[in-house]
């Protein structure tokens, strides 16, 4: 075998190999988004012309309407529709975010069976090779298929909904580049699928389960004691000029930048095991949690350095 770390040809052909593999599974991945994507999106559409419909109708015949959201809906249609896609697209990064997670779990998918990671562990292939090819196959490709799977969703909500409702106009494309948190969200997204694919070098059977239920726990284990720290804070302090929405997106873009990087880095070090043996005994998983304390240790230290600017102003 060519003892370079990372040859082109040979990765080359390794990614043949595994797109011819792997394409149902690709196939199926764009299904369920497309599927997924095009379902909640009429939902939403339906659910306000519905409600645009009956309180016209309602007016017209000098009914008392419930409330005035019919009306800014046909503002935001009159002023250039951009508001009506807001909901629509941060449904998409919510979805994007899960469907990123789903394929992170399946990053190391033939280590599940013991006689297909036999036969992956004699090809010719560094580990640096098959790392990148996972994370195209997981990330990159799958990102694709989706933007894929939501452009075709969004074309078909606005079909079907012009026949539906055909005295309306509230159904346009969704301004992608005109959602305001498009950057932000896309970061969160990779890194959650930045620590599935963690997770996929721990629990071998149910990865996504998992790996769910131990983020889930962390993260509002964080939130609260975050949260605990930062009310004492307000009892001191007046809240009332702070700004809430500069400080999460400061934050919030530094820790998802170091828990991406984290996910990625640990994963490739597990990964570069011959056997991948699940072991919670070696120096990658006490460098979780060192991270694991950091993050105790920068809720505290958040919650300081919050009083000291509020006390400062």
């Amino acid at each position: 075998m060519n003892k370079n770390i990372f040859n082109s040809a040979r990765f080359a052909r390794y990614l043949r190999k595994g797109w011819s593999e792997n394409g149902i599974q690709h196939l199926f991945h764009f299904l369920l988004a497309y599927g997924i994507l095009t379902t909640l999106f009429l939902c939403i559409d339906c659910v306000r012309s519905v409600d645009v419909t009956q309180s016209l109708d309602d007016t017209r015949q000098g009914i008392a309407v419930k409330n005035d959201h019919y009306k800014v809906w046909l503002k935001l249609s009159a002023e250039g529709h951009e508001g009506l896609s807001t909901p629509l697209a941060a449904t998409t990064s919510i979805v994007f975010t899960l469907f990123l997670a789903h394929t992170g779990s399946h990053f190391f998918r033939l280590s599940k069976r013991r006689h297909d990671l036999i036969a992956d562990l004699t090809l010719p292939v560094s580990a640096s090779e098959k790392f990148a090819a996972c994370w195209l196959r997981a990330t990159f490709i799958s990102s694709l298929l989706f933007a894929l799977a939501a452009v075709l969703a969004d074309f078909t909500r606005i079909w079907l909904i012009h026949h539906i409702f055909p005295d309306l106009h509230l159904a346009y494309p969704i301004e992608w580049l005109n959602y305001p948190q498009l950057s932000t969200d896309l970061l969160e997204a990779y890194a959650v699928q930045a620590l599935f694919i963690l997770g996929t070098t721990y629990w071998r059977n149910i990865p996504f389960q998992a790996t769910f239920g131990a983020v889930l726990l962390l993260g509002a284990f964080y939130y609260v004691l975050f949260v605990w720290n930062m009310s004492d804070v307000a009892k001191e302090a007046d809240l009332e000029n702070f700004d809430w929405q500069a400080f999460y997106r400061s934050w919030g873009i530094g820790v998802t930048s170091f828990l991406l990087v984290l996910g990625y880095a640990v994963a490739y070090l597990r990964m570069r095991r011959s056997t991948l043996i699940v072991s919670w005994k070696d120096r990658t998983s006490l460098a979780l949690l060192v991270a694991a304390l950091a993050g105790i240790i920068l809720c505290f230290w958040v919650a300081d350095d919050s009083a000291a600017r509020l006390t400062a102003q």
